[in-house]
């Protein structure tokens, strides 16, 4: 059954972009391109999450094409949903100033035809982009490349080609990213799936999360046989010596905002680490002593990966979820704002103070 503490799918709309539809006939600068950007992208991504659902459940030739292609683009309405939520300017393809411009409702530069001006990141980005804004949170089921939803999409709108197994994972890849997506936004899936469709997407939500269980404690197993393998003929002190030299030997590429962080390994108990993303806060102000006042940025990470050098443990993902000892954030100590910071503050002050009047 859906969560009870979410909002109807409708309301969401209301709640996050109150001027898209005026109320008591009065209208404002964010009745503008960017509300309307995302009360459509909602509308197509809901309709064709349908689509993808009913049609493939139809099984015939005839509809094959249009479930693999309403499958693709429901992923990416969906991926886009989740960028606007946070800023809609995330939607925005990198160096497309007129597209900014649109969004901020520049009225010197807006064409008379705006839809066919604007220009979005690509799919695989925004899925991209989503997953690292959500991190721990959004998946999508495969994190393979082609994304498997816009693979089948692709075939089918350039080549008219399907393939039924395909498009089954496609579709499951989709409905999971579809609900990790309407989590994060606090969105009731089932008024966004509706009563027909819902019973069949709780089904692929709970297979899924069994074979991610299935695959966890698999992972599991194989380390732990891995690691008696290699102290079982060991002394003691020789023990000592593998393991550490072990628990040296791991080198990890971060990305920029990502952390390592040192970790009990929960199949051999020694020390692993966990590939974080790194998300900040707002700026806080703390006064002391009357006068002296304390700025501070505060700082969590989010676990995506637990390696273990000793046991060769590798988690990722929603794995790590069934590691009872792995939490979902970590507090991490506060930190000096920066430029970004300062920057970012300014502009959610413009933005909320201003209704884009300084763009």
């Amino acid at each position: 059954m859906p969560p009870n503490n979410t909002m109807e799918f409708s309301e969401w709309w209301k709640q996050y972009h109150p001027n898209s539809q005026p109320n008591d006939n009065t209208t404002s600068k964010r009745t503008d391109f960017s509300s309307r950007a995302m009360f459509f992208l909602a509308a197509a991504a809901q309709m064709n999450a349908r689509d993808a659902l009913t049609l493939y459940q139809r099984n015939d030739p005839q509809n094959a094409l249009r479930a693999a292609a309403a499958t693709g683009t429901a992923a990416e309405m969906i991926s886009k949903v989740a960028l606007g939520a946070a800023s809609p300017h995330l939607l925005v393809s990198k160096g497309d100033h007129t597209s900014t411009l649109l969004l901020a409702n520049h009225a010197s530069v807006e064409p008379s035809n705006p839809v066919t001006y604007f220009r979005s990141i690509e799919a695989w980005d925004s899925l991209t982009a989503a997953r690292k804004l959500y991190a721990g949170k959004v998946f999508g089921g495969s994190t393979s490349r082609p994304y498997p939803p816009f693979a089948v999409r692709n075939a089918a709108l350039h080549m008219g080609m399907s393939d039924r197994k395909m498009t089954e994972s496609a579709v499951k890849d989709m409905a999971l990213l579809v609900n990790e997506v309407l989590a994060v936004l606090n969105v009731s899936p089932g008024s966004f799936w509706g009563s027909n469709l819902w019973p069949l997407v709780s089904t692929i939500i709970e297979e899924h999360s069994s074979a991610v269980e299935k695959t966890f404690h698999a992972k599991l197993f194989a380390a732990q046989q891995l690691y008696e393998s290699r102290i079982e003929s060991l002394a003691p002190e020789a023990k000592i010596a593998l393991v550490a030299i072990l628990e040296s030997t791991l080198s990890t590429e971060l990305d920029p905002g990502e952390q390592l962080i040192q970790w009990t390994c929960p199949a051999c108990e020694h020390t692993g680490h966990l590939t974080c993303t790194k998300d900040r806060g707002p700026i806080q102000r703390e006064i002391i002593n009357h006068h002296d006042v304390d700025t501070f940025v505060g700082v969590t990470a989010r676990p995506t990966i637990f390696e273990c050098p000793v046991c060769d443990l590798f988690l990722e993902d929603e794995e790590l979820a069934f590691a009872d000892d792995i939490p979902g954030t970590i507090d991490l100590e506060p930190e000096s704002p920066t430029e970004e910071d300062y920057d970012a503050e300014e502009w959610y002050d413009d933005y909320d103070r201003a209704d884009y009047e300084d763009f």
